[in-house]
């Protein structure tokens, strides 16, 4: 809009990261420009041969940011950075599966004393003051998981 760059009228055109034309063409010829680095075309990174372009000091020898990027000097620190965050990714990933997948299949063995990590069958174990969903106290002194049966159990029923 004419005068109000800033005013959008739908949440579409708000979110999105290249919202003008302007903005979308020069993002197309910055990843051509990035594209061609390597490849020493004269103007962008190597000297030039056009006698007009060679009187320009600043670009006669290429453009002073794009001839940086083609040198290789800075890029054996930036291999190295990217080592490292692809190994960092990894270990996400690993983290992430070990979370999702593998740990929620052991979870029953996980809560079980060290001696008992490999033996199938179950042990009774106590049962701590729990609330039911009457807001009623239950207490068993065990708990035997193959019949299912509550030794001692107590139950304190309380009044609305």
């Amino acid at each position: 809009m004419f005068l109000r760059p800033n005013l959008y009228t739908s949440y579409e055109e708000e979110a999105q990261m290249l919202p003008t034309y302007t903005k979308k063409v020069l993002a197309f010829m910055a990843i051509v420009v990035l594209f061609l680095i390597p490849f020493d075309i004269p103007i962008i990174t190597a000297p030039t041969d056009v006698p007009v372009l060679r009187s320009i000091p600043v670009i006669s020898n290429g453009i002073p940011p794009l001839r940086f990027l083609g040198d290789s000097g800075w890029l054996r620190t930036l291999d190295e950075v990217l080592i490292f965050a692809i190994a960092a990714l990894g270990l996400n990933i690993l983290q992430i599966a070990n979370q999702e997948l593998i740990i929620p299949g052991l979870a029953k063995v996980l809560l079980r004393e060290h001696g008992e990590i490999l033996s199938t069958n179950r042990s009774n174990f106590t049962v701590p003051l729990t609330r039911d969903i009457h807001d009623n106290l239950l207490y068993a002194a065990e708990f035997d998981p193959e019949t299912r049966e509550a030794t001692e159990l107590l139950i304190l029923v309380r009044d609305p």
